[in-house]
């Protein structure tokens, strides 16, 4: 009966060997089996110290097997060739388009596209990819080509994103400006913007300024106003529509950016305008309080140029740069400013019940201001999306 059992035991001892090397977090298991059920009895007889001695040699056992385990899962993460997101193998999204000064904004573009195929595709040729895309599968609404229209026929290239109205307006020139709504650009759609970008073509023989002789050349915008707007977004849709706009504006085109200012130390004026609350008591929600130091940097990352004209730093110094109204009938006048806003008039006083004037933490801080400052495709990208 011995020899049968031992026979057993060993039979037991191969198959936990083998197993253990498969698998290293049984591995455990088989310790126990192995090490600790055998000697068990054996402690019990001879004390508790023999016990430590044992739980000492455990404890390394243990450590050695749950180091090789993780090496083993971290190997095969890193070793695997298809992308954890998109499930694409990596050597077919090449990603070095640092030649081109489209390169960032072509990347977050090809995030819009959901599916491996064509994630891939739009890495591999974002161009190519994105006019294939727009002239097959996309149909202008009748807004959007209302809006290409008005652009074509009056040479118009300044737009005013989430207005109140639709159609030309004064926002940025005076009745030289196109007033847009989600009806006719919607912002986070690349093919809305690349409809609104039809409008800057210039047709042979057309009679207005700037023109070229070229058939259906295509101009680009030259300037973008988005008063108080983008704090009603996340940073992955301001993202998306940073990307978009940087494709359609023209070497040296400038997007002017004004949102309230999450570092004005106004405890009254951040009450106001805090994330999750509707300052103009309509419409979505604010998404956040941005800063100078967390909205700026998602448009250079993406190749805009940064000029700051009026914001607080995080330490409450107010900023407003000597320069910063001489473009006002060029790129917008930001009418919650310094200068501007007609609360910032003296004496101070308290606002609409919201506003306190008391409550100023110095005396160079104004009743109301905005984060605002200008981004610019820099002249030297002479790159735009032409088809």
């Amino acid at each position: 009966m011995k020899r049968q059992k031992g026979k057993v035991i060993k039979l037991h001892k191969q198959e936990e060997e083998q197993h253990c090397q498969q698998d290293h977090v049984n591995c455990f298991r088989s310790f126990y089996l192995l090490v600790i059920s055998p000697l068990k009895r054996y402690t019990n007889r001879n004390g508790f110290v023999f016990l430590i001695m044992l739980s000492v040699v455990a404890v390394v056992a243990t450590n050695s097997a749950l180091q090789d385990t993780l090496t083993y899962k971290s190997s095969l993460r890193t070793s695997s060739k298809s992308s954890p997101s998109f499930n694409v193998p990596q050597e077919e999204v090449p990603l070095s388009l640092s030649s081109s000064c489209m390169a960032r904004s072509f990347h977050s573009l090809c995030f819009f596209f959901d599916t491996n195929t064509h994630f891939s595709l739009c890495q591999t040729n974002p161009k190519r990819f994105l006019e294939n895309q727009f002239q097959k599968h996309y149909q202008p609404s009748q807004a959007e080509m209302n809006a290409q229209d008005i652009l074509q026929r009056t040479g118009i290239r300044s737009i005013s994103i989430g207005s109140d109205k639709i159609g030309i307006c004064n926002d940025v020139k005076v009745g030289a400006t196109l007033c847009t709504e989600r009806e006719n650009l919607d912002l986070f759609k690349i093919y809305s913007w690349l409809s609104i970008l039809q409008g800057t073509k210039q047709k042979k023989g057309s009679t207005n300024n700037n023109a070229t002789q070229d058939d259906n050349h295509v101009e680009g915008l030259e300037s973008i106003f988005a008063e108080h707007v983008l704090e009603h977004f996340s940073p992955t849709q301001i993202t998306i529509m940073a990307a978009a706009s940087y494709a359609v504006l023209k070497p040296g085109g400038v997007f002017r950016i004004a949102v309230p200012d999450g570092y004005k130390p106004s405890p009254s004026y951040q009450e106001y305008i805090r994330a999750g609350g509707t300052a103009s008591g309509t419409g979505q929600n604010h998404m956040a309080a941005y800063t100078i130091d967390n909205l700026a940097p998602i448009f250079r990352n993406l190749g805009y140029e940064i000029s700051a004209q009026e914001y607080f730093e995080q330490n409450g110094t107010f900023v407003s740069q000597p320069d910063a109204y001489i473009m006002d009938d060029v790129l917008g006048k930001v009418r919650r400013s310094n200068k501007h806003d007609g609360r910032n008039k003296l004496p101070y006083r308290n606002w609409n019940g919201v506003l306190d004037s008391t409550d100023r933490k110095s005396q160079g801080e104004p009743m109301y201001t905005s984060l605002w400052f200008d981004a610019v495709k820099p002249k030297v990208c002479k790159e735009i999306i032409t088809f």
